[in-house]
Parts: structure tokens; C-alpha cells; sequence
């Protein structure tokens, strides 16, 4: 607030206490707070009206700045919004830029944009479409048009952002191992890796395989896509390419394609780092006696009320090529686990088997509880990697399906990972999807005068924002207030997770 004089007819000057602002589109704007009067009449009451009246506005500047004062709000009720008014505001993925800046990836991006002409910022478009992944999944025809859900716009036009897209593309191999390795010192080592074989159809032109690959706690690491159109079992990873790339002892395979081939099975129980799977097994491929065993309640345990599983080693016969093209049967130790979850029976038809899953794995020693929470990663990787129709219609003409849907699914990786490090960092309270759900909702609407109110809390964005010191209890905060926020989640940060 400061004192405003006023030049008025016949010479004479008003004063008056004004408040000066910027509003949400940047303009400065003035409100009067106090109206003082004519000066030469204020001269009759004080030696110096003027002195008197700047020192009286800094006082008052000095009580608005109080974090407890009561703010006043003059809103007509006949007030009316204009076409286009869009006031909301996301305020929840001031979280995922902590995770973001605690990555390093501003830096990574940064540094090899250095050298490169273009008229964008790779390292601000990469954040709005992160973030925008997880609190506002597009649902415009055109990628940019959920930026100003944003408080911070990203530097890019229109005509440049294809050029930034293939920029980020060109680059998604090193970003990924950049981030493993940060995300290392933040979560501590991990040498298990795990690969889920995704199928996602993108639209009736466009099916595509992903093969999704994360640590034992979930974290993703990289993916490859299978080509277009292609059967998956013509397709194979470079598995141990993979794993030495991110110095990865083992890895499980995880599938819902049924029990695996013979060959694909005594591959990976034969491989140099005796690697293992875990593969669902449709219900109508089980025999009368896996049935039985399914159905009898002997020797189910409950896993709190979530849901209830059994397990039991078998021998299994499986077929293999042999090298002069006759098949040969080979006997492994397997086991089959077998859970019940009611809420899936509830979605499904209503015969007996609805809502029980059965995997066949190699990791005969591992828990049924560790197996289970490996499979269903797989769903997890299903949601987190899915592309859609309406994605592909956001493709600029100058990138190729391919490459926008590889653009797509970094974005979805980078994305994974952020929410996935905000889960640990809450020792594993919450799952994804409710995570996200909060700061989804962490929405604010501007009310006057660049101040922004507030309308949801949970204890899901409590225990964030204890970790992260981001404020997300405020019912009423200022722009200025906001933008200090989202500026201190940049800064070096006390750890995330504790790796003792």
C-alpha cells in the first residue's frame, strides 16, 4: 500500500491509500483502500498530511502482510463471467516438481539444450506435460491447450513445439538412465529388475506392445515398444542389454498372456542370472484339479481385508524346441499361487471363479504376498503407459505416429516416477491412483486482488506436504505467496526418503 496524490480541478490534490496488484493476467490494477480528502483541508488537521499518510499506508502495507489479518473481498451480486473464464488453478503439482528438481532433470535438459537452436525451453515444456499427465490428462484436440491449468506457462509456441518434442524424443534414452541414477541416491539401490509385457490398443489403427520395465519396488526404469501391428512373439527385448544397462543382477517377467511357452519359460530359468516370471493364468486354461484346489477354502489367508490367497509347489512338464527342430519335454519346479479379491468379484459376471487370479512363478521362495504386489504392478504399468485414440489426434503433422507415441510414453515414464517416489517417500500409505486423485483436486480458484482460494484436503496432501514443506493446508493464499512456493520446491531439498 502506498500514499496516492491525486491532481483534482482547481488545482487542487486528493489523497487517498491505494493497494497496488498485478491480476492473473499480468495487468496492473489499483484499489482504493482509504479515501483521505482534499490535501489543503487535511493541511488544517496536520502539520504534514502528506509524512503523516505514507507513514499511516506503511503501516497498514505492514498489517495486509500479517498471516493473520481478515482480507475483504467486494464481489456485486449480479457480477457475470465472461465466455472463456477459466479462474482454476492447479496447485498440486507444486509435489511433483519437488520430485522433479530433486531428479536433476531441469539440469539434464538444460545442459543439452545449450548448444541447440530452437525457440523453446525443453526443460519447461517437459514439466507442463508431466505434470499434466497425472492432473489433467488431455482431453483437448491440441497438446497445449491444458498449459494455463498451470501457474507457471511453458516457453514454447505453437509452431516450435514439434521441433521441442523431437528435441526431448532424441534424448529419452539418456534421460532415462539420468534418472535411474539420481533416483538411486534418493531411494537406495536396487538390483531386481522386474519387465511387464503391456498391450494397449491405441486406436483400431494402432496396436502396439510396450514392454515395461521397473525395479522390485516398482520405480519405472525404461520401456521398449514392439512395432506396430506386430505379434509380441516376434518381438524380443534385448533383456541383458537391458539389465547391464542399468546394472541390474536379475529380472522377472511379468504377463497376463497366459502360462508362457515352453521355450520362452526354460529360457529365462536358464539364463546366466537364473531369471524368473510370473504369469496369470486364464481361468478357463486351468484343469479340474487346479479347480478344485481353487475352490476348496482350506488354507486361504486373508491380507488385511484386500483379499485372500493360497499357494502350493508343483511339478510342471513343459515342451521345448529341441536343436533338431523335435520337441522334448522338460519337468520344472513350480509354484502356483492363487488370491481372491472381493471388490473384483463384484465387477464380474457371477459364476464361482469370479474374482480369483491364478500365477504360475519360479520364485519359489518369495512370499505370496511379494508375488501378488509383482503382478499387479502390471496393472499399474497398464494405467501408467496407456495411449489413446484421443492422443494420437494431438500429434503435430510433423512428427510421425511412432515418435509421438515414444514422445508419449517418456512422458508417461518421467510422469510414473514422480508419483512413484511420492508413494515411497510416504512408506507405501497410499496407492497411486489416490495419490494422484489429491493432487488432482489441489485446484485453487482466483478470487480478486491475485488472491486464490482453496477447497480440498486430505491427509493424503497433509503427509506430502510434510515431506515436502509445500503449504497445502492454506484455504487462502496470494499469487506472490504461491509463486515462492513453487520456487523453494526447486531448491535443494531435504531427503524425500530415508535410505537407512
Amino acid at each position: 500500500m502506498y500514499l496516492n496524490i491525486t491532481p483534482r480541478a482547481n488545482n487542487r490534490k486528493y489523497l487517498s491509500i491505494v493497494h497496488g496488484y498485478r491480476d492473473e493476467n499480468g495487468k496492473v490494477k489499483k484499489k482504493t483502500i482509504k479515501s483521505l480528502g482534499y490535501l489543503d483541508e487535511l493541511q488544517k488537521k496536520y502539520d504534514d498530511p502528506i509524512l503523516h499518510f505514507k507513514k499511516v499506508a506503511k503501516e497498514m502495507d505492514a498489517e495486509r502482510k500479517s498471516s493473520d489479518r481478515n482480507i475483504d473481498f467486494s464481489i456485486k451480486k449480479n457480477e457475470k463471467l465472461q465466455p472463456g473464464a477459466d479462474n482454476t488453478k492447479n496447485f498440486g503439482h507444486a509435489a511433483l516438481s519437488s520430485v522433479y528438481h530433486k531428479l536433476d532433470i531441469h539440469t539434464f535438459l538444460k545442459n543439452r539444450q545449450r548448444h541447440t537452436e530452437g525457440d523453446f525451453n525443453a526443460d519447461s515444456v517437459m514439466q507442463s506435460l508431466v505434470y499434466l499427465k497425472l492432473i489433467s490428462p488431455f482431453s483437448e484436440q491440441k497438446l497445449s491447450k491444458g498449459f494455463n491449468l498451470l501457474f507457471e506457462a511453458p516457453e514454447c509456441t505453437e509452431n516450435s513445439l514439434p521441433q521441442c518434442l523431437s528435441f526431448i524424443h532424441a534424448y529419452k534414452d539418456n534421460m532415462q538412465l539420468w534418472i535411474h541414477d539420481k533416483a538411486r541416491e534418493i531411494c537406495g539401490n536396487d538390483d531386481l529388475m522386474i519387465y511387464y509385457s503391456i498391450h494397449n490398443h491405441c486406436s483400431p489403427t494402432h496396436a502396439i506392445q510396450i514392454g515395461a520395465f521397473t525395479d522390485s519396488r516398482g520405480l519405472p526404469l525404461t520401456y521398449e515398444l514392439f512395432p506396430c501391428n506386430t505379434p509380441s512373439y516376434n518381438y524380443k527385448p534385448d533383456f541383458s542389454g537391458i539389465k547391464n544397462r542399468f546394472k541390474m543382477k536379475r529380472m522377472i517377467t511379468v504377463s497376463d498372456k497366459g502360462s508362457g511357452s515352453g521355450n520362452l519359460i526354460w529360457e529365462i530359468i536358464n539364463s546366466p542370472s537364473k531369471d524368473g516370471y510370473i504369469f496369470n493364468v486364464p481361468m478357463h486354461s486351468a484343469c479340474r484339479e487346479l479347480k478344485q484346489y481353487i475352490l476348496d477354502s482350506a488354507d486361504y489367508q486373508w491380507n488385511d481385508d484386500e483379499y485372500k490367497h493360497k499357494s502350493r509347489i508343483c511339478p510342471r512338464i513343459i515342451e521345448i524346441s529341441a536343436g533338431n527342430g523335435e520337441r522334448i519335454c522338460k519337468t520344472i519346479e513350480e509354484k502356483q499361487v492363487i488370491f481372491y479379491s472381493p471388490k473384483y468379484a463384484k465387477r464380474a459376471r457371477g459364476n464361482s471363479f469370479d474374482g480369483y487370479h491364478i500365477l504360475f512363478t519360479s520364485e519359489l521362495n518369495t512370499d505370496d504376498e511379494t508375488i501378488i504386489e509383482m503382478y499387479r504392478g502390471l496393472w499399474e504399468n497398464e494405467r501408467s503407459f496407456a495411449i489413446t485414440k484421443n492422443d494420437l489426434e494431438k500429434r503435430p503433422n510433423l512428427i510421425s505416429v511412432h515418435d509421438f507415441i515414444e514422445i508419449n510414453l517418456q512422458i508417461s515414464l518421467v510422469a510414473h516416477i514422480l508419483v512413484k517416489i511420492l508413494q515411497l517417500s510416504t512408506e507405501n500409505r497410499y496407492p497411486l491412483p489416490s495419490i494422484i486423485n489429491s493432487l488432482t483436486k489441489a485446484n485453487c480458484i482466483y478470487l480478486q486482488e491475485n488472491f486464490y482460494i482453496f477447497s480440498y484436503y486430505d491427509e493424503i496432501l497433509r503427509d506430502i506436504g510434510d515431506i515436502t514443506g509445500i503449504p497445502f493446508n492454506n484455504k487462502l493464499m496470494s499469487l506472490g505467496d504461491i509463486k515462492k512456493v513453487l520456487a523453494a520446491v526447486k531448491k535443494p531439498a531435504p531427503e524425500l526418503i530415508s535410505t537407512e
